[in-house]
């Protein structure tokens, strides 16, 4: 048990800078609420400190943050996680990986030892070729904990990509009819960022940056929106009120034509690939019977080739 009194100096490490957060939280709690949850909150709080903000890269136009932003839109997570949210819950997964791996290094270097203590019996458990494997596989198991945030958010904006993509057409609508009737662009942002729809915390976000500075905001959603035909509505947003109104809902009518196109084409290439799986998953028990019914000319083949 020679390395055993490293677990409190661990655990007294681990307390510290446990304390250490809390405090950097506490005094940086109201600066900054970027998100609806409290937890998201205190974790993008928790980026701007060390050791965290050494693997931040503070600039947003960077071509990885902003892909990374994108992806978390898509998913529909952007309520509560951004670049800086989702870069510090690796790293919090990252160190408790570690602080688990030691633990449980020096239970298993120690491991005869501590069965000894507790149970008052002798054992001769295993080589140390053995326990220098199993700490490997531990340790890749571990550090694999790493990639659960990116598996989540690109399984979830792949499920998402059609449902999104589907109800562009409604949210064009909806914005030209507040237009029409005269709503300013600041009111038709907060109404659909309280309206419940898939694009409401997208559009939350944007409102919150809105009040503040009008050009990041609509720079925002034109990210939000990049792949889609609805980009084109938000640079129309962006201008709207410096050239003609009229104009510019011209522009917006013709948009609507085009998302509504695209999107029953997306639909009918979903219907047909349902169609195509339902068919074949229909003739997976004909296919089965078939080749069992032919399953003893082949094996009389087989037998004849052998002879």
């Amino acid at each position: 048990m020679s390395h055993l009194y490293l677990v409190p100096l661990v655990i007294a490490i681990i307390i510290g800078f446990v304390h250490l957060i809390t405090i950097e939280i506490s005094r940086k709690k109201m600066i900054d609420k970027p998100f609806l949850n409290e937890l998201s909150n205190e974790l993008y709080v928790l980026s701007y400190s060390i050791p965290f903000s050494w693997f931040i890269n503070p600039n947003e136009n960077d071509k990885r943050v902003k892909d990374l932003n994108k992806i978390i839109i898509d998913a529909n997570e952007s309520h509560r996680l951004n670049y800086r949210v989702y870069v510090t819950i690796q790293i919090l997964i990252f160190l408790a990986s570690i602080v688990l791996f030691f633990l449980f290094s020096l239970i298993a270097n120690n491991s005869v030892s501590i069965i000894k203590f507790l149970f008052n019996i002798q054992m001769d458990l295993t080589s140390p070729d053995s326990i220098l494997k199993m700490k490997i596989i531990i340790g890749m198991v571990l550090m694999s904990f790493i990639l659960i945030p990116s598996m989540y958010l690109k399984r979830k904006a792949k499920n998402n990509k059609f449902f999104f993509l589907k109800d562009l057409p409604i949210l064009q609508l909806f914005i030209i009819l507040m237009l029409k009737a005269k709503r300013p662009l600041g009111e038709v942002i907060y109404v659909l960022s309280t309206t419940n729809t898939r694009y409401k915390y997208i559009f939350a976000t944007a409102y919150r940056m809105y009040v503040s500075d009008k050009n990041s905001a609509m720079e925002y959603l034109y990210n939000a929106f990049e792949d889609t035909k609805f980009a084109d509505t938000i640079l129309v947003l962006k201008e709207y009120g410096d050239y003609s109104k009229a104009e510019s809902l011209a522009v917006l009518d013709n948009n609507l034509k085009d998302i509504t196109e695209f999107t029953n084409t997306l639909k009918r290439r979903k219907d047909i690939g349902a169609n195509v799986f339902s068919q074949l998953s229909l003739a997976v028990p004909f296919l089965s019977v078939i080749l069992l019914a032919f399953s003893p000319l082949v094996y009389y083949g087989i037998n004849l080739l052998n002879v």
